[in-house]
């Protein structure tokens, strides 16, 4: 009986080593930016914008809680061999961490609010901000793990990709599992616009990125990633 048991975890052991051997490092990076994406949609939920005074702090720590663990996903990446794995990691870990430095600055300041740092409060709003929009731009760099570079600027033809098309595929279902609700969501929003219904909407960054990391994903020439492009940036 000791020995069926034995054998039974040796089986399992090997199954379980086989079956994460099936995937490259570049799909297993871009799984964890999926993740790390999921994770600052929960942080972007609690936007400090168009919110009663006393729900800012509340709202900025629960925004430096999501933070960290967005950049957990991003840390392993920073010494991968693969420059465009390291790269796109790199810039995630630092854009993230720039918003994190924020968000804690404008905690300490609204501890002590006083007439004199109202214009600080502001200040640090606006780091916030900016701080944000540069994550659409780096996680835009997951281009180069996907896919291998164009050889010129204005490329046609097929896109010559890293990853196996199984793999885009498993990526692709993770990526909708975390961000079904809002592509559902940025599909109705753009078919109103189309319509003349509405004339502009707002999305956060990271449902953009995901957007975008969908197209990269999905799109199987250079004519169709451009075309797409146009509709998919904040």
């Amino acid at each position: 009986m000791k020995n069926i048991v034995i054998l039974l975890m040796l089986v399992c052991f090997f199954a379980v080593t086989v079956s994460a051997g099936e995937y490259s490092k570049n799909y297993t990076f871009v799984h964890n930016l999926i993740s790390c994406l999921d994770r600052l949609e929960l942080a972007a939920q609690r936007s400090i914008e168009d919110v009663e005074y006393e729900s800012i702090s509340p709202n900025l720590y629960k925004q430096i809680c999501y933070l960290r663990d967005a950049k957990i996903f991003m840390k392993a990446g920073l010494k991968n061999r693969k420059k465009a794995i390291k790269a796109t990691a790199m810039g995630m870990y630092v854009d993230i961490s720039e918003i994190e430095g924020a968000c804690k600055n404008l905690v300490n300041v609204l501890s002590e609010p006083t007439p004199e740092n109202m214009p600080e409060i502001s200040g640090y709003s606006s780091q916030i901000g900016a701080a944000w929009n540069k994550i659409f731009q780096t996680s835009s760099l997951a281009l180069w793990v996907i896919a291998k570079p164009a050889k010129s600027k204005n490329p046609k033809g097929k896109i010559r990709f890293i990853i196996s098309k199984k793999e885009r595929q498993e990526l692709l279902r993770y990526l909708n599992e975390r961000f079904g609700k809002k592509f559902k969501e940025y599909d109705k929003l753009l078919s109103q616009k189309n319509k003349g219904v509405i004339d502009e909407f707002k999305l956060t960054i990271p449902v953009w990125s995901a957007l975008h990391l969908r197209s990269l994903l999905t799109q199987e020439t250079y004519e169709q990633a451009a075309e797409k492009s146009r509709y998919e940036t904040p």
